[in-house]
């Protein structure tokens, strides 16, 4: 097999930059987990969040910080502690 590198894009088109949260009674994201393959780069990222001054929670190889629209992102080292439980809100 020939080396793949996938690419994951995520939008919201459904709520521009800005837009509020939906309701807690309609169809929404809840959450995105996105696993890395190396622990730098969650140092990477944390670093780049703190530059554009993001809010974000950085613990050892987990982050979290949230798009425009109050959605969770969690980041985690792929082969590490589980991703945190959901959070329904």
């Amino acid at each position: 097999m020939s080396d793949y590198h996938s690419l994951l894009v995520l939008t919201n088109r459904f709520s521009p930059h800005g837009g509020r949260p939906a309701g807690p009674d309609t169809a929404r994201l809840t959450c995105v987990d996105l696993r890395l393959t190396d622990p730098k780069a969650i140092e990477a990222l944390a670093e780049r969040l703190t530059a554009a001054d993001h809010p974000h929670q950085h613990a050892g190889t987990r982050l979290t910080t949230y798009d425009p629209s109050g959605n969770p992102l969690r980041f985690s080292v792929l082969g590490s502690a589980k991703p945190a439980p959901r959070r329904d809100t």
